[in-house]
């Protein structure tokens, strides 16, 4: 297993090995975290191809498209439905202005629907992206 070495300008970098709906998935997911300024990853690597995540051992989202890391960064409220309602009460508090609920994660989860994908959060800190048509990728055991 090989170990990531940090790297700030290539954090948010395409992984190689991907297949058309990874390199899909990736370009929606990196513009709307450049359009929300989400981009900051805590210093992760954010993306993986499946083959990659495989070698690292990792039990879910072996199947899928691409694997997203989210742990420690700005990403988090994108991809997990916890995260997105901390924020959105946190900006209330701040603001007193209500937003739709879970906009941030609601978001992504639209733009990747556009074209026939979806995100499934596997743990606390990572999620995969799958086709949301039947046989291609399937989502988290």
């Amino acid at each position: 297993m090989s170990v990531h070495v940090l790297d700030k300008e290539r954090d948010l970098d395409m992984p190689d090995g991907l297949d058309s709906a990874g390199r899909r998935a990736y370009e929606i997911i990196t513009a709307y975290l450049r359009q929300h300024e989400l981009t900051d990853t805590g210093g992760c690597k954010a993306f993986y191809s499946p083959a990659e995540w495989a070698a690292r051992e990792e039990s879910y989202g072996l199947t899928s498209h691409l694997v997203v890391v989210y742990d420690g960064g700005d990403m988090r409220p994108a991809f997990s439905m916890d995260a997105a309602y901390d924020l959105d009460c946190a900006i209330y508090r701040e603001t007193g202005k209500q937003r739709e609920p879970y906009a941030l994660y609601e978001g992504m989860q639209a733009k990747l629907r556009e074209a026939g994908l979806y995100f499934e959060e596997c743990t606390r800190w990572y999620a995969a992206v799958y086709s949301a048509h039947r046989g291609e990728g399937l989502p988290c055991p």
